[in-house]
């Protein structure tokens, strides 16, 4: 790995739309103590089953890795929060940095920071949007709702339009629907741009001072704070 941890907590996250959502976040929000490493430099692991040999990159800079107080694992709800938890856990387990056996501690839920054996940090899984099924769309789509109340009359009027049933499935795909037809219908530039690309964009789609994203800043100071003190 060449990226080198210089901050006191690191984020992991499972895909580049990711990263780049939660670098816009910070900056907006201010937030300073908090790598987030870009995942080609952590071996192109992608989605919840990468985590693992994520976290195991990031014991490829010894140093940085020592002086971390906490390491946050993000990653989508999905369709269960308890499969969803116990694949994540998982994957840590049998990809990490923990050796054979595995000495992983598992945490008792999400959102419990617990420490780790071995001189590994802290770790805490963090599941978005907080206690409910879906994805990190379903909180980008909350948010540009709560600005364009019109759009959602359009959008839901599109996904229940003649045999189209999208309102009905499960939450994470249907609010990753809802996300492609935001897409369509305010970015005249590209209207086939993938979520990433859609953070950066100006002016900007997604409002990172919602209040849709507050809950999850507050679960991510309470881990900080949390890990500070372990």
């Amino acid at each position: 790995m060449t990226f080198q941890l210089t901050k006191k907590f690191v984020l992991l996250c499972e895909g580049q739309a990711d990263q780049i959502f939660f670098e816009k976040l910070f900056e907006r929000r201010k937030i300073k103590n908090i790598d987030i490493p870009p995942h080609v430099e952590l071996g192109k692991y992608y989605g919840w089953a990468g985590l693992g040999r994520m976290l195991k990159a990031l014991s490829g800079d010894p140093q940085g890795y020592a002086r971390l107080k906490g390491v946050l694992i993000v990653a989508d709800s999905g369709t269960t929060i308890t499969s969803t938890f116990k694949n994540i856990c998982r994957k840590l387990k049998e990809d990490g940095p923990f050796g054979t056996p595995s000495t992983f501690v598992k945490p008792q839920g999400p959102y419990r920071i617990t420490e780790q054996q071995d001189s590994h940090p802290p770790i805490s899984i963090m599941l978005i949007p907080d206690g409910r099924p879906g994805a990190l769309e379903t909180l980008c789509v909350e948010s540009i709702f709560s600005r364009k109340a019109w759009l959602k009359i359009c959008v839901e009027n599109y996904l229940a339009c003649g045999q189209i049933d999208a309102l009905n499935w499960r939450a994470e795909k249907r609010d990753k629907a809802y996300m492609q037809c935001i897409i369509a219908a305010l970015y005249e530039k590209d209207p086939n741009k993938g979520l990433r690309y859609l953070f950066s964009v100006k002016p900007p789609i997604i409002n990172f001072s919602s209040k849709c994203f507050t809950p999850l800043i507050k679960q991510i100071e309470r881990f900080c704070d949390e890990a500070e003190n372990i």
